[in-house]
């Protein structure tokens, strides 16, 4: 994000007090200064030797340039910083070749972008034009008198010679970067060119891996702050093939117009990117107290994206402008919301200031070489490069760090779910179990009374008889209310069912837990129990008769004046009872109760039945009570 916002200043504030047409800056030069140079020396700057013609209407032609003994300046310094104008400038300089023998020689202007540049070569002793050539970033790459990224110009000399070499240079609408102008031999400048391609492709290569890199995780997580962070290095990228150009020199050699173009585009993407990334990364929109923080970047990454249509109407300087005034804010602003979300525990503002401050030194280095502090040196060219790099790779690692996080979170997440299911899973079971045992018991109960109902008697039944033998000696009493349908006429239904439910309560509490009591339907009770004998069985049913003596319930139908109740008793002997199945069981109880009625009610009968052979007696005169 430094990178773009600061090279858009520095093409801005191309160091005005160093511009050839300031006469406080740039001393009269009467006569054309000349440079020695070795052919197998270095390359060395001759910025302090180069004088300086402006020409504000861009009016003037070769020939009256080499007529133009006045108007000359030389501004000195390490390089030339003609600052943003719409005039044409002429550069002059002699070139000496001071070696032994002849030699191939290069002027280079050490800038990739200039628009419009004439070369021209001039034997001094005879004033004749050698060469002359027009070109420029905007002209077609044959046009170059050199094929390199460099607009620089060879020129071979032999022993002694020597030729003044005239440049003008002109910028398509008015802005122009600083040029720190070299001459040295063939071969240096070779070697040098080959170092900075190098170097830039290495770049371009680091950045492109970057983007890859950060896509695929786009493409498997579809988290928008990967989206956002290849925006910018897809940006970043292209503004560095174009501007410094890579481009150019491998992609689109006959499309010079991209040259200008695609820095402007690849610089808004950036931009966007950028100002798309801040807020994505730092996740603004959960905090309620920085949503308008969080507009703010998304209206600057708008206002970038203005840029691309002004690129492709080639506004140079107006997009460069936008750039500047819209980015520089954003810029300056960014570490504070970093450090503000770094304060509230958020590592990611941590990550975010720390890629912000950790080009600066490059950064710095870069803008003391701009602006004559230190001079300009070979690595400080990538100053700007390495501080970028550093900044995508930090970034790179905080999108890393931010999503292990969010994976460690989504597991703690993930685990504390799962418990919280396993929880419910187990608490709807207890309570499926619950309601399963509660209709179950429903399923067996009678609604009314509370007691079992007949199809749990019948089970009941079933499973203490094993193929017709008793598995253990019990007994089945049956019993109902005597004159029932009398006490209904007289009392009502609902009278009744308050009786049947008092009947059910008392009857089942004197059966001591020894057994179960049944409502087989209406008024017909059962009560199944242990019991060793005939004798015993008898004690059972006598407590359960007396439970309902002791009601003494009023029953205006019943010859009594209460309500009583008959049962017929059944017991059966252990492994005696041979082919007895509940419904016999049930039909011999009846009977029983059949015959209690018959004697004249309120009384019980038992009855003792060993296998089909036994003939039915009637239970002993203390059993009727």
């Amino acid at each position: 994000m430094w990178i773009l916002s600061l090279l858009m200043l520095l093409l801005l504030c191309s160091l005005l007090p160093g511009r050839a047409g300031a006469a406080s800056a740039a001393a009269p030069a009467a006569s054309i200064a000349g440079v020695g140079l070795i052919p197998q020396a270095d390359l060395r700057g001759i910025a302090p030797q180069l004088q300086v013609l402006e020409d504000p209407q861009g009016s003037l032609d070769t020939a009256a340039v080499l007529r133009r003994q006045h108007g000359w300046t030389q501004p000195g310094g390490d390089a030339l910083r003609l600052g943003p104008s719409r005039s044409a400038f002429w550069l002059r300089v002699r070139l000496v070749n001071r070696g032994d023998g002849a030699g191939d020689f290069v002027l280079a202007l050490g800038s990739v972008r200039q628009d419009h540049v004439r070369w021209v070569v001039v034997d001094p002793a005879t004033g004749r034009i050698e060469q002359e050539r027009d070109t420029g970033e905007r002209a077609a790459r044959s046009t170059r008198p050199l094929d390199t990224q460099e607009m620089a110009l060879p020129l071979r000399l032999a022993a002694g010679q020597e030729r003044d070499v005239y440049v003008r240079v002109r910028s398509h609408d008015g802005l122009m970067e600083p040029m720190a102008v070299e001459a040295g031999g063939m071969l240096a400048f070779q070697d040098r060119a080959r170092l900075r391609l190098a170097l830039l492709t290495l770049y371009s290569g680091a950045l492109l891996a970057l983007l890859l890199y950060n896509l695929f995780l786009f493409v498997s997580t579809r988290g928008p702050e990967f989206a956002a962070y290849v925006t910018y290095a897809a940006g970043l990228l292209l503004w560095n093939l174009a501007y410094n150009g890579i481009g150019s020199e491998w992609i689109w050699r006959d499309q010079p117009i991209l040259n200008h173009q695609l820095p402007l585009i690849g610089g808004a993407l950036a931009h966007a990117g950028a100002w798309w990334f801040v807020p994505t990364y730092l996740r603004l929109h959960e905090r309620p107290e920085l949503r308008r923080t969080m507009w703010a970047y998304r209206v600057a990454a708008c206002l970038h994206l203005i840029n691309i249509p002004l690129a492709l109407a080639d506004y140079y300087t107006l997009s460069t402008n936008i750039a500047f005034w819209v980015g520089t804010p954003m810029l300056l602003f960014t570490p504070f919301v970093a450090w503000r979300v770094a304060r509230l525990g958020q590592r990611e503002g941590l990550f975010l200031a720390v890629a912000f401050i950790a080009p600066v030194p490059a950064l710095l280095l870069f803008y003391a070489q701009l602006f004559g502090l230190l001079p300009m040196t070979e690595w400080g060219r990538f100053s700007i490069q390495i501080g970028s790099f550093i900044e995508m790779v930090l970034l790179a690692f905080g999108l890393a760090d931010s999503m292990n996080a969010l994976k460690a979170q989504k597991l703690a997440a993930e685990r504390a779910l799962a418990q919280s299911l396993e929880r419910k899973v187990a608490e709807r079971t207890r309570d499926l179990e619950a309601a399963n045992r509660r209709l179950c018991e429903l399923a067996v109960t009678d609604e009314l009374t509370g007691v079992f109902n007949r199809r749990r008697f019948n089970e009941d039944c079933a499973a203490r008889l094993c193929d017709g033998v008793a598995l253990s000696p019990f007994a089945l009493a049956m019993f109902d209310l005597d004159h029932f349908k009398r006490y209904n006429d007289c009392y009502g239904h609902q009278a009744g069912d308050r009786v049947l439910q008092q009947v059910a309560q008392f009857a089942a509490a004197a059966l001591q837990g020894q057994g179960q009591l049944y409502r087989l339907g209406g008024e017909e009770f059962a009560a199944l129990f242990n019991a060793d004998s005939t004798d015993q069985a008898l004690v059972v049913t006598q407590r359960l008769l007396a439970s309902i003596r002791a009601l003494n319930l009023p029953h205006g139908g019943n010859p009594a004046g209460r309500v009583t109740a008959s049962f017929g008793v059944q017991w059966c002997e252990r492994g005696r009872a041979a082919n007895l199945d509940p419904d016999q069981l049930y039909a011999n109880a009846d009977q029983a109760l059949y015959e209690a009625k018959a004697q004249g009610r309120d009384r019980a009968v038992v009855q003792r039945r060993t296998d089909p052979a036994d003939t039915r007696t009637a239970a002993p005169a203390g059993t009727a009570a």
